[in-house]
């Protein structure tokens, strides 16, 4: 919920042109991380040996980018309810993509 929140909607309704999660993939360690960063962050995968850990970044991601394609833009959005957040975006082929968490 933290992701979508912050991340997605938070960086849109900001008129971020891009997103960015640290760290994309890490170990079972949480390796690599800065020193004096999160340490304990998961990435959008885990890769722990031989196996590949979709983790819920990954599906946060996932969902936000096949709905939002690059050369989306902005457009307002208003009278939203009580407790809910969004923002919604002008797709490319000119559709409109709405985006909202309760």
């Amino acid at each position: 919920m933290w992701h979508i929140k912050n991340v997605i909607i938070g960086s849109l309704v900001n008129y971020a042109e891009a997103m960015i999660e640290w760290n994309l993939a890490n170990d079972q360690n949480y390796r690599p991380h800065t020193d004096g960063g999160c340490s304990e962050c998961k990435g959008a995968v885990t890769i722990d040996n031989d196996y590949l850990i979709r983790n819920q970044l990954y599906y946060v991601i996932a969902q936000a980018s096949k709905f939002i394609p690059g050369g989306s833009k902005r457009i307002s959005i208003s009278n939203l309810p009580q407790n809910v957040i969004g923002t919604a975006l002008i797709l490319p082929n000119q559709q409109i993509a709405v985006l909202l968490q309760n």
